[in-house]
């Protein structure tokens, strides 16, 4: 018997990490913290919904790991290209899947700005 026709995702919420980021190399000079949230729009449902297998699904503490690797190791002047570099990282990790990133800056250096800017790219 065949299992019903769905569809599934994935929600990898807040994921925060220290990155150096901003327009001027003053504010490049000491990392930030920006909170990333990944939806993936799986394609295919994951083996791994019916074998509680890991090897057949994404695994999410790869996906943390790709983007924790992106924010240590380079400096970006924007939260427009560092979004766009973790999308495009992600799409060759598991290329028929889409997904979206929300990249959020949550103390821009800006008076009266509470609540951070986000900016958001997807496939």
């Amino acid at each position: 018997m065949q299992p019903p026709k769905h569809s599934s995702q994935m929600f990898i919420e807040n994921y925060s990490c220290y990155v150096h980021l901003g327009c001027s190399i003053e504010e490049r000079t000491h990392k930030q913290e920006v909170r990333f949230s990944i939806q993936v729009n799986f394609k295919i449902n994951p083996g791994g919904e019916f074998s509680d297998q890991l090897e057949e699904t994404l695994c999410y503490a790869k996906v943390c790991n790709l983007v924790n690797e992106l924010t240590e190791t380079k400096h970006f002047q924007l939260i427009e290209s560092l979004t766009f570099e973790v999308l495009n990282s992600l799409k060759k990790l598991h290329p028929e899947d889409g997904f979206v990133v929300t990249c959020h800056k949550v103390h821009p250096p800006v008076s009266h700005l509470l609540g951070g800017v986000k900016y958001v790219c997807a496939t």
